[in-house]
């Protein structure tokens, strides 16, 4: 049984490990985020979005628990008046800057590629198709969080994988 501000909470903590709750501390975070375009024609471009961000809890000799990594994304973009596709590339340093006190695991780095189209059908509808991770890399992001359930897929306390290959579909219409 777990008591939070009063309220008692039924819980099950198989791993062993201390509960954990949200709260304020005192902290200092730092970085920045950079995006960038350039058009060479009136149909090809590359874009782009570099971000950096750290974070350290004041008062105490610890990092920040859950800080992305560094990260950045290109893309080489072909756009026309009646469609374009656009590649792109996402890629994540290695986080070994994590929370001693929370027993947080590094992560290592890796990068997915991404690639989607779209075609105007009409004035105002547009149908847009992708594929995030294309090649079906295996990773396991910063932020995935961690396996607390017992089942036979995946170790308690291992970190949850990303998200493999997927096929998305949109369509927008503007009135």
């Amino acid at each position: 049984m777990a008591v939070t501000e009063g309220t008692a909470y039924d819980v099950n903590v198989s791993s062993g490990r201390e509960l954990l709750q949200f709260g304020n501390v005192d902290a200092k975070f730092y970085g920045f985020d950079m995006n960038w375009a350039y058009r060479w024609d009136s149909s090809w471009s590359l874009r782009g979005v570099v971000n950096y961000v750290r974070g350290k809890r004041r008062g105490v000799s610890d990092n920040l628990y859950r800080i992305v990594p560094a990260n950045t994304l290109y893309a080489l973009d072909y756009d026309t008046e009646t469609w374009g596709a656009s590649f792109e590339n996402h890629l994540f340093s290695k986080q070994d800057a994590v929370s001693a006190e929370n027993n947080e695991q590094r992560t290592k780095g890796y990068g997915t590629i991404n690639f989607s189209c779209y075609v105007l059908v009409a004035e105002a509808v547009r149908l847009t198709a992708g594929i995030d991770n294309l090649l079906d890399k295996k990773y396991q992001g910063h932020l995935m969080g961690y396996n607390r359930a017992i089942n036979d897929d995946i170790a308690i306390d291992e970190r949850l994988p990303g998200k493999g290959r997927s096929l998305y579909a949109q369509v927008r219409w503007v009135f």
